[in-house]
């Protein structure tokens, strides 16, 4: 029984040592650890889609001599601590017009979340239940973009407020003009709800293309509830002939005009 002892007392003696000789590992001090929180909240929030849709809309609708510029911007996670930042023009989500490689770091001195990237340093203190960034003038692109925002469901880049995107998938029937009880349908359409447009060319003779647009609205002003709305479009046509509205939380927003049926869920 003490010959098996031995060798277990030995090799806990040994272990012991070891432990003993390691070098202790570096106290992380307590703004050094709320930082590392916080900046898990920011690798949270910062991915996804965003947009400013809703805000280019109201400024039209309000009149406003100066307009918004449409921003659409896309960002993924690219492992721990890095991001791919693609912005695009309006609906146009085929080839971003830039695109920028990003870190993210823990500054404990300045007490800032940094932000990184080839010509562009943002950093990021938490106020409340937001960040808010700072960058000089014109190291991110527009010289007037000095101040940024960043929450759970918005994006401000200066005076541009952009809202988180959510994808969607829709489908669409049409009956056919030239056969008639036959109709054409088009399924597993992707649109994102902050002004995003999907669109259709049915196989008629004389082709028609009917497209959707999905919004989560948002009104700036008044007394009106905000809706999650779902548009009808006709190419060439700037009024939309039909549209349906639901609860903003909503899973699901559908329609049928007669001539035209679908919905889209998520």
């Amino acid at each position: 029984m003490m010959r098996m002892a031995l060798p277990v007392l030995a090799l806990g003696l040994a272990a012991s040592a070891a432990l003993a000789q390691s070098p202790a590992a570096a106290p992380v001090s307590p703004d050094q650890a709320i930082l590392e929180r916080d900046l898990r909240l920011f690798e949270s929030w910062f991915p996804g889609a965003w947009d400013n849709a809703e805000q280019v809309f109201f400024a039209e609708e309000q009149g406003r001599k100066v307009m918004p510029r449409r921003m659409h911007a896309k960002v993924t996670a690219e492992g721990a601590r890095a991001f791919t930042i693609r912005a695009f023009a309006g609906n146009d989500f085929a080839k971003p017009v830039e695109e920028r490689t990003a870190t993210a770091s823990v500054d404990a001195s300045a007490g800032r979340i940094r932000l990184s990237a080839p010509g562009c340093e943002i950093t990021w203190q938490r106020q409340a239940n937001q960040f808010v960034g700072e960058a000089k003038a014109g190291s991110c692109g527009s010289a007037a973009v000095t101040r940024f925002v960043l929450s759970a469901e918005d994006l401000w880049a200066g005076d541009s407020r952009m809202m988180r995107a959510r994808e969607w998938s829709c489908w669409m029937a049409i009956p056919r003009e030239d056969r008639p009880g036959t109709w054409f349908s088009a399924f597993n359409l992707r649109i994102l709800d902050q002004g995003g447009e999907v669109w259709v060319k049915t196989d008629e003779a004389t082709p028609r293309e009917i497209g959707y647009r999905l919004r989560q609205v948002k009104w700036p002003a008044g007394t009106n509830q905000d809706a999650l709305t779902l548009y009808v479009l006709k190419k060439g046509e700037a009024r939309a002939p039909g549209y349906a509205w639901a609860s903003p939380d909503a899973t699901r927003v559908g329609l049928n005009l007669r001539w035209v049926q679908g919905s889209c869920s998520r």
